[in-house]
């Protein structure tokens, strides 16, 4: 079996332009590195499956100029190479993304994308909500929880006798603009409750 490993690279040789890199293992021999991938103030990977095919997307938070950069989801290939070869797949805009979060809601395969907002501006951040459409091969986009300058996301279930599986999203906020000084740090994070949808979807606060 092979196990890869990503890293993220942030800010290198005093540019936030550089590249992240991918590491993979055969048979739980040491990892070395198989490629190389372009990446902008990198801050987190995720591994995901859809169907029997492997999907890494890299968050991107900012170039040298803004946070305005493309996340990237990568799809592995069996090319010539031993290990294969990730090869984009789809590329996102983002407003300084910071974590992309993969949950399943019945046959869905749905992505979170967390912007902290382009700069100092929160009014451009918030969570991102695309679905996968096998039909179109790619994800397309739902809609997008305004929360202000978010940083991380996280899918929970639980369920309930009379309800059945209920979805939700556990957002942390960084911080969120006010009128008296400027930005407030002193925030509560969020949990919303997410509805399994296909073009449009429903999301509803469900704790704050």
């Amino acid at each position: 079996p092979i196990t890869f490993l990503a890293t993220a690279t942030w800010f290198k040789d005093g540019s936030f332009v550089s590249r992240s890199e991918i590491y993979a293992s055969v048979g739980g021999a040491s990892f070395s590195l198989v490629q190389s991938v372009p990446s902008a103030g990198a801050h987190d990977w995720e591994c995901f499956h859809i169907g029997h095919e492997t999907f890494l997307g890299l968050a991107n938070v900012r170039d040298d100029h803004s946070q305005l950069v493309d996340s990237v989801i990568y799809r592995h290939q069996w090319t010539n190479a031993e290990m294969g070869t990730f090869e984009v797949f789809q590329r996102i805009p983002t407003a300084g993304a910071h974590d992309l979060e993969v949950f399943v809601i019945g046959d869905r395969t749905y992505l979170a994308i967390s912007n902290q907002g382009n700069d100092m501006d929160c009014s451009s951040g918030g969570v991102m909500l695309y679905v996968f459409h096998p039909e179109e091969d790619r994800f397309l986009f739902l809609s997008q929880i305004a929360t202000g300058c978010a940083t991380y996301s996280k899918h929970l279930a639980t369920t309930d006798v009379q309800e059945g599986e209920q979805h939700y999203l556990a957002v942390m906020i960084e911080r969120v603009e006010s009128d008296d000084s400027g930005w407030n740090y002193n925030v509560n994070s969020s949990i919303h409750q997410v509805y399994g949808c296909d073009h449009t979807c429903r999301v509803s606060p469900a704790c704050a």
